[in-house]
């Protein structure tokens, strides 16, 4: 690593870095990088936090919130009622279907999967 600007890293091969620089440096000698940090926080209820807005350099945008789960499921998922707790199996097979295919293998194991929720029986595996 010989330099670095706010959106690059730029490297050389060692034969060569002899030739271009005349020590070692670190990642933090090269770049201070206090202004992109930005901290992530989930709360309680699924609504997600960040210490900055989110800053999208190449669109020139910025973010105030992010929001992921539909604002009916945004609580605490001990207290989804049945018509919730289903939705939110809905949403999270809508999110990532391919995952819940793997897991349970066919329809049937699916159908079963439902049937559970509406019981309110543990299912294995979730």
């Amino acid at each position: 690593m010989i330099a670095a600007t706010s959106t690059n890293i730029f490297f050389v091969h060692g034969d060569y870095k002899e030739l271009i620089i005349d020590k070692d440096y670190q990642l933090d000698e090269i770049r201070d990088d206090t202004l992109c940090k930005n901290y992530v926080f989930t709360g309680y209820d699924g609504k997600i936090y960040t210490s900055k807005k989110l800053h999208l350099h190449w669109h020139n945008l910025c973010v105030d919130q992010i929001k992921y789960l539909p604002k009916v499921l945004q609580k605490n998922p001990l207290y989804f009622n049945f018509s919730e707790e289903l939705l939110f199996y809905f949403y999270k097979f809508y999110k990532s279907p391919m995952k819940y295919f793997r897991r349970y293998g066919s329809p049937l194991s699916m159908y079963e999967k439902i049937k559970s929720i509406i019981k309110k029986k543990i299912y294995p595996n979730d």
